[in-house]
């Protein structure tokens, strides 16, 4: 695999769930694919927790490529097959994090501190 731009920045948020917010390796699945509309399609990084469901889904852009309301569709369209509790876009230099609340409503929130 070759270190494209996002690539970089999926590695270096893998990094910070391991060595900061200390989740286990074996709780983290990377680039596997998954069914849309009959056609495939492959989230970046999915955290699951301690009882094998999806915790944190996380979608990844080069550096270059500005977040926008697509980026953030895009994930949404993930997160339909997964209903993570905690949603992240980031290009390694924005990040936007939404957590689900009691009314499972999503608001946005400070993932990387």
């Amino acid at each position: 695999m070759s270190l494209t731009p996002e690539e970089w920045v999926r590695q270096h948020i893998i990094n910070y769930l391991l060595n900061h917010k200390k989740f286990s390796k074996a709780l983290i699945a990377v680039e596997r694919k998954l069914t849309y509309l009959n056609s495939f399609k492959r989230f970046d990084i999915l955290v699951f927790n301690n009882n094998a469901k999806a915790d944190i889904l996380i979608e990844c852009k080069a550096p270059n490529i500005n977040l926008t309301s697509e980026t953030a569709l895009q994930l949404s369209i993930y997160n339909q097959q997964y209903k993570a509790n905690i949603i992240i876009i980031s290009n390694g230099l924005k990040h936007f994090a939404w957590k689900l609340n009691d009314n499972l409503e999503y608001e946005s929130f400070s993932f990387f501190e």
